[in-house]
Protein backbone atom coordinates (compact mmCIF):
# COMPACT_ATOMS: atom_id res chain seq x y z
CA UNK A 1 0.00 0.00 0.00
CA UNK A 2 1.37 3.43 -1.08
CA UNK A 3 -0.15 5.00 1.92
CA UNK A 4 -0.68 4.37 6.23
CA UNK A 5 -2.76 6.21 8.79
CA UNK A 6 -0.43 8.14 11.11
CA UNK A 7 -1.12 7.75 14.60
CA UNK A 8 -2.33 11.17 16.05
CA UNK A 9 -2.23 12.53 12.55
CA UNK A 10 -4.55 15.77 12.22
CA UNK A 11 -5.36 18.88 9.53
CA UNK A 12 -2.12 19.91 10.67
CA UNK A 13 0.45 16.72 9.67
CA UNK A 14 1.06 18.39 6.39
CA UNK A 15 3.34 21.19 7.01
CA UNK A 16 2.95 25.00 6.79
CA UNK A 17 -0.48 25.01 7.84
CA UNK A 18 -1.06 26.79 12.02
CA UNK A 19 -5.25 26.37 13.50
CA UNK A 20 -7.28 27.14 16.11
CA UNK A 21 -10.93 27.33 17.26
CA UNK A 22 -12.34 30.06 19.60
CA UNK A 23 -15.60 31.46 21.12
CA UNK A 24 -16.88 34.23 19.87
CA UNK A 25 -20.63 33.78 20.53
CA UNK A 26 -22.23 32.38 17.31
CA UNK A 27 -23.25 29.19 18.99
CA UNK A 28 -26.35 29.50 21.57
CA UNK A 29 -24.24 27.68 24.13
CA UNK A 30 -22.29 29.68 26.20
CA UNK A 31 -18.29 28.95 25.91
CA UNK A 32 -18.86 26.55 22.35
CA UNK A 33 -16.19 27.12 20.47
CA UNK A 34 -17.73 28.33 17.25
CA UNK A 35 -15.06 30.34 14.93
CA UNK A 36 -12.07 28.42 13.09
CA UNK A 37 -8.62 29.64 11.45
CA UNK A 38 -6.79 27.85 9.09
CA UNK A 39 -3.29 29.81 7.82
CA UNK A 40 -0.84 28.34 5.66
CA UNK A 41 2.26 29.94 5.69
CA UNK A 42 2.64 29.56 1.84
CA UNK A 43 -0.11 30.16 -0.49
CA UNK A 44 -1.67 26.97 -1.45
CA UNK A 45 -3.40 25.76 -4.75
CA UNK A 46 -7.36 24.98 -3.86
CA UNK A 47 -10.69 23.75 -4.27
CA UNK A 48 -14.00 23.19 -3.32
CA UNK A 49 -17.59 21.79 -3.63
CA UNK A 50 -19.86 23.53 -1.36
CA UNK A 51 -23.12 21.52 -2.61
CA UNK A 52 -25.35 21.81 0.44
CA UNK A 53 -23.77 25.23 2.34
CA UNK A 54 -26.54 27.47 2.87
CA UNK A 55 -27.02 31.31 3.26
CA UNK A 56 -24.68 33.47 1.06
CA UNK A 57 -21.04 31.89 1.94
CA UNK A 58 -20.97 28.98 -0.39
CA UNK A 59 -21.46 30.81 -3.03
CA UNK A 60 -19.21 33.87 -2.18
CA UNK A 61 -16.84 31.24 -1.57
CA UNK A 62 -17.18 29.35 -5.01
CA UNK A 63 -16.62 32.93 -6.44
CA UNK A 64 -13.77 33.33 -4.74
CA UNK A 65 -12.29 30.75 -5.19
CA UNK A 66 -12.70 30.41 -9.44
CA UNK A 67 -10.62 33.55 -9.63
CA UNK A 68 -8.47 33.01 -6.59
CA UNK A 69 -8.08 29.24 -6.64
CA UNK A 70 -3.69 29.50 -6.61
CA UNK A 71 -3.18 31.38 -3.90
CA UNK A 72 -5.05 30.98 -1.04
CA UNK A 73 -3.54 31.69 2.32
CA UNK A 74 -6.61 31.70 4.52
CA UNK A 75 -9.46 29.63 5.91
CA UNK A 76 -11.87 31.30 8.19
CA UNK A 77 -14.49 28.72 9.54
CA UNK A 78 -17.62 29.54 11.68
CA UNK A 79 -20.50 27.70 13.04
CA UNK A 80 -24.03 28.76 14.70
CA UNK A 81 -25.41 30.80 11.90
CA UNK A 82 -24.74 30.80 8.02
CA UNK A 83 -24.38 34.50 7.24
CA UNK A 84 -27.74 35.21 5.70
CA UNK A 85 -28.96 36.04 2.43
CA UNK A 86 -29.10 39.13 -0.03
CA UNK A 87 -26.26 42.39 -1.02
CA UNK A 88 -26.18 42.91 3.29
CA UNK A 89 -24.71 39.33 3.76
CA UNK A 90 -22.16 39.78 0.71
CA UNK A 91 -21.06 42.92 1.71
CA UNK A 92 -20.51 41.05 5.72
CA UNK A 93 -18.67 38.67 3.48
CA UNK A 94 -16.04 40.90 1.81
CA UNK A 95 -15.54 42.86 5.25
CA UNK A 96 -14.52 39.74 6.97
CA UNK A 97 -12.19 38.64 4.36
CA UNK A 98 -10.92 42.46 4.68
CA UNK A 99 -10.60 42.47 8.40
CA UNK A 100 -8.51 38.71 8.37
CA UNK A 101 -6.49 39.87 5.59
CA UNK A 102 -5.19 43.43 7.63
CA UNK A 103 -4.77 41.24 10.98
CA UNK A 104 -2.96 38.31 8.98
CA UNK A 105 -0.77 40.01 6.68
CA UNK A 106 -2.47 38.69 3.33
CA UNK A 107 -4.67 39.81 0.66
CA UNK A 108 -8.23 39.48 1.09
CA UNK A 109 -8.87 37.45 -1.93
CA UNK A 110 -6.28 34.84 -0.14
CA UNK A 111 -8.98 33.85 2.46
CA UNK A 112 -11.86 31.19 2.25
CA UNK A 113 -15.16 31.47 4.26
CA UNK A 114 -17.15 28.47 5.25
CA UNK A 115 -20.40 28.71 7.60
CA UNK A 116 -22.81 26.87 8.37
CA UNK A 117 -25.59 26.77 11.20
CA UNK A 118 -28.70 28.49 11.38
CA UNK A 119 -30.30 31.15 9.27
CA UNK A 120 -29.26 34.45 9.83
CA UNK A 121 -26.96 37.41 8.87
CA UNK A 122 -23.58 37.63 11.44
CA UNK A 123 -23.12 39.32 14.13
CA UNK A 124 -20.06 41.29 12.77
CA UNK A 125 -19.28 43.10 16.33
CA UNK A 126 -18.40 39.69 17.48
CA UNK A 127 -16.41 38.77 14.61
CA UNK A 128 -14.47 42.02 14.49
CA UNK A 129 -13.79 41.25 18.30
CA UNK A 130 -12.89 37.30 17.44
CA UNK A 131 -11.11 37.27 14.53
CA UNK A 132 -8.12 38.97 15.59
CA UNK A 133 -8.00 36.83 19.09
CA UNK A 134 -8.36 33.28 16.77
CA UNK A 135 -4.86 34.74 15.36
CA UNK A 136 -3.18 35.05 18.13
CA UNK A 137 -4.00 31.83 19.24
CA UNK A 138 -2.56 30.04 16.05
CA UNK A 139 -0.13 26.99 16.27
CA UNK A 140 0.57 23.72 14.36
CA UNK A 141 -1.32 21.38 17.16
CA UNK A 142 -4.69 23.38 17.27
CA UNK A 143 -6.18 20.75 15.50
CA UNK A 144 -8.79 19.51 18.54
CA UNK A 145 -9.61 23.58 18.45
CA UNK A 146 -10.85 23.53 15.70
CA UNK A 147 -12.81 20.61 15.82
CA UNK A 148 -14.77 21.88 17.82
CA UNK A 149 -15.16 25.18 16.25
CA UNK A 150 -16.53 22.96 13.81
CA UNK A 151 -18.99 20.82 15.57
CA UNK A 152 -22.56 20.91 15.25
CA UNK A 153 -23.91 19.17 18.40
CA UNK A 154 -24.92 16.55 18.79
CA UNK A 155 -23.04 15.56 15.88
CA UNK A 156 -19.19 13.97 15.97
CA UNK A 157 -16.09 16.15 14.12
CA UNK A 158 -13.04 13.25 13.48
CA UNK A 159 -9.84 14.13 12.33
CA UNK A 160 -6.72 11.74 11.06
CA UNK A 161 -3.92 12.38 8.47
CA UNK A 162 -1.98 9.79 6.02
CA UNK A 163 1.56 9.64 4.77
CA UNK A 164 1.80 8.60 0.82
CA UNK A 165 4.96 7.18 0.18
CA UNK A 166 4.80 7.19 -4.40
CA UNK A 167 6.87 4.32 -5.73
CA UNK A 168 9.11 7.04 -7.71
CA UNK A 169 10.65 7.72 -4.02
CA UNK A 170 8.74 11.00 -3.57
CA UNK A 171 6.52 11.48 -0.53
CA UNK A 172 3.66 13.64 1.13
CA UNK A 173 1.36 13.77 3.78
CA UNK A 174 -2.93 14.29 3.61
CA UNK A 175 -4.45 15.64 6.55
CA UNK A 176 -8.14 15.83 7.19
CA UNK A 177 -10.78 17.34 9.48
CA UNK A 178 -14.40 16.09 8.73
CA UNK A 179 -17.61 17.43 10.66
CA UNK A 180 -21.11 16.07 10.63
CA UNK A 181 -24.58 18.16 10.77
CA UNK A 182 -26.97 19.47 9.09
CA UNK A 183 -24.28 21.66 6.71
CA UNK A 184 -21.36 18.96 6.72
CA UNK A 185 -17.92 20.11 6.41
CA UNK A 186 -14.96 18.50 5.34
CA UNK A 187 -11.48 20.62 5.26
CA UNK A 188 -8.22 18.95 3.61
CA UNK A 189 -4.52 19.77 3.79
CA UNK A 190 -1.73 18.19 1.96
CA UNK A 191 2.05 19.36 1.39
CA UNK A 192 1.79 17.60 -2.26
CA UNK A 193 2.72 20.08 -4.94
CA UNK A 194 -0.32 20.20 -7.25
CA UNK A 195 -2.03 22.58 -9.52
CA UNK A 196 -5.90 23.62 -9.31
CA UNK A 197 -6.38 21.16 -12.49
CA UNK A 198 -5.53 17.85 -10.23
CA UNK A 199 -7.12 19.10 -7.34
CA UNK A 200 -10.32 19.83 -9.35
CA UNK A 201 -10.07 16.39 -11.33
CA UNK A 202 -9.61 14.29 -7.42
CA UNK A 203 -12.46 16.57 -5.79
CA UNK A 204 -14.78 14.98 -9.15
CA UNK A 205 -13.55 11.50 -8.43
CA UNK A 206 -14.21 11.92 -4.52
CA UNK A 207 -17.62 12.57 -5.83
CA UNK A 208 -18.16 9.86 -7.81
CA UNK A 209 -17.03 7.50 -5.30
CA UNK A 210 -18.44 8.69 -2.45
CA UNK A 211 -21.49 10.43 -3.08
CA UNK A 212 -22.66 11.64 -0.16
CA UNK A 213 -19.94 14.13 0.40
CA UNK A 214 -21.98 15.80 -2.21
CA UNK A 215 -24.23 17.29 0.37
CA UNK A 216 -21.22 18.43 1.92
CA UNK A 217 -19.02 21.66 1.59
CA UNK A 218 -15.77 20.17 0.89
CA UNK A 219 -12.16 22.54 0.40
CA UNK A 220 -8.89 20.74 -0.51
CA UNK A 221 -6.10 22.98 0.05
CA UNK A 222 -2.17 22.19 -1.17
CA UNK A 223 1.26 24.05 -0.35
CA UNK A 224 4.40 22.80 -2.21
CA UNK A 225 6.55 21.77 0.52
CA UNK A 226 6.82 18.16 0.16
CA UNK A 227 8.77 16.30 -2.58
CA UNK A 228 5.79 14.20 -4.34
CA UNK A 229 4.87 16.67 -7.31
CA UNK A 230 3.14 15.10 -9.87
CA UNK A 231 1.97 16.78 -13.01
CA UNK A 232 -0.14 14.93 -14.80
CA UNK A 233 -3.02 12.65 -13.67
CA UNK A 234 -1.43 9.76 -15.86
CA UNK A 235 1.37 9.59 -13.48
CA UNK A 236 1.47 6.77 -10.76
CA UNK A 237 2.36 9.48 -8.37
CA UNK A 238 -0.69 10.95 -8.80
CA UNK A 239 -2.76 7.95 -8.45
CA UNK A 240 -1.20 7.36 -5.51
CA UNK A 241 -2.02 10.32 -3.56
CA UNK A 242 -5.08 9.87 -4.70
CA UNK A 243 -5.42 6.64 -3.17
CA UNK A 244 -4.12 8.34 0.02
CA UNK A 245 -6.87 11.03 0.17
CA UNK A 246 -9.12 8.15 -0.30
CA UNK A 247 -8.45 5.81 2.40
CA UNK A 248 -8.26 9.21 4.66
CA UNK A 249 -11.59 10.13 3.51
CA UNK A 250 -12.74 6.48 3.78
CA UNK A 251 -11.76 6.35 7.49
CA UNK A 252 -13.10 9.88 8.44
CA UNK A 253 -16.32 8.69 7.03
CA UNK A 254 -16.70 5.56 9.60
CA UNK A 255 -15.59 8.11 12.24
CA UNK A 256 -18.35 10.82 12.31
CA UNK A 257 -21.47 8.11 11.63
Amino acid sequence: MAYRLLNEGSITTPAGFRVTGIHCGLKTTSRDRDLGLLISKTGCTATGHFGATSGITGAWTTANLRRNAEDVRAVLLLTGVDGGRGASAVHNCHELANLLAEEAWIKPEQVVLLAAGAAGQFDMDLLRRGVPRGLDELDSKGGRRLALALAQEPHPTAQAAVEVEASDGTSANIGGLASSGDAPRWLITTNAKLSTRLLNRAMLQLLEDYPDLDQAAVLILANPSASLAPTSSNQAAYGEWYAGLAGLIAHLSEQIR
